[in-house]
C-alpha cells in the first residue's frame, strides 16, 4: 500500500541530502588538495632543510630569513585549512537542525 506523506517535505529532504552530500565531497576534495599541494612541498622544504645543515657550514645562519617565512606560511596554511573545516562542520550541523525541524 501505498503511503499519504507531504510532497513538500520529500522535495525538502531531498534537498537537504542533496546539500549534505555536496558538503561532505567539498571536505573530501579539499583535504585531497592540502595533501597533492603540501606534502611535496614540505618534502622539498626538508630535503633543502637537510642539505643546509650537512652539506654546506655557515649557510644556516643566511637561510634563517627563509625558513622563518616558511613556517609562518605552513601555520597560516593550516590555520585557513581549520577554518574551512569549522565552516564546513558549522553548515553540515545546520543541515542536520533543519531535517529535525522537519521530523
Amino acid at each position: 500500500m501505498w503511503t499519504q506523506s507531504d510532497p513538500s517535505a520529500s522535495g525538502i529532504s531531498t534537498g537537504l541530502e542533496f546539500c549534505r552530500s555536496e558538503l561532505k565531497l567539498q571536505r573530501e576534495l579539499r583535504w585531497r588538495l592540502l595533501l597533492w599541494l603540501e606534502s611535496p612541498v614540505l618534502l622539498l622544504l626538508g630535503i633543502f632543510l637537510f642539505a643546509l645543515i650537512t652539506l654546506t657550514e655557515g649557510v644556516l645562519p643566511k637561510g634563517l630569513p627563509f625558513l622563518g617565512m616558511l613556517f609562518v606560511w605552513v601555520i597560516s596554511v593550516g590555520i585557513f585549512k581549520c577554518k574551512e573545516q569549522r565552516a564546513d562542520r558549522r553548515e553540515l550541523d545546520e543541515l542536520d537542525r533543519i531535517e529535525r525541524q522537519l521530523d
